[in-house]
């Protein structure tokens, strides 16, 4: 599975006129615009641009909903560098300590919020190979 989007934001939009769109339309503003209307979370698409992913009544539950998404893709992240690192490892014969390396990815995917410490500072999973 590819992660779409490679990053997420939080920006205050206001309603404004859609002209003859059976639909609502909104467009980012100021925190302070006498016309904020709510907070949005958007996606951001590589190479495409944002993709409006939420509207939500307060900017704290928008970056509640934004930081729940990059915890979301951070663990997919970690699995799949997990997952690419007990190959090399397969590759080279070393299955017990590729076996390591899974369990201990799962264990971070299950129970922590902050994947961080799972990597080095390549991307990839810590004393992994490529």
């Amino acid at each position: 599975m590819k992660i779409r989007f490679d990053s997420f934001e939080v920006h205050p939009v206001k309603k404004v006129d859609g002209g003859d769109s059976p639909y609502e339309c909104f467009e980012q503003c100021e925190e302070d615009d006498a016309g904020l209307h709510a907070w949005a979370v958007y996606g951001h698409v590589p190479e495409k641009g944002l993709e409006c992913l939420a509207d939500c009544p307060s900017k704290e539950k928008a970056e509640l909903i934004k930081n729940s998404l990059e915890i979301a893709c951070l663990k997919h992240g970690a699995l799949v560098a997990a997952a690419k690192t007990v190959v090399n490892r397969w590759e080279r014969g070393d299955l017990a300590d590729a076996v390591r390396k899974l369990d201990a990815a799962i264990e971070v995917y299950m129970d922590s919020s902050d994947d961080s410490s799972l990597f080095d500072n390549g991307g990839t999973i810590s004393g992994g190979g490529k």
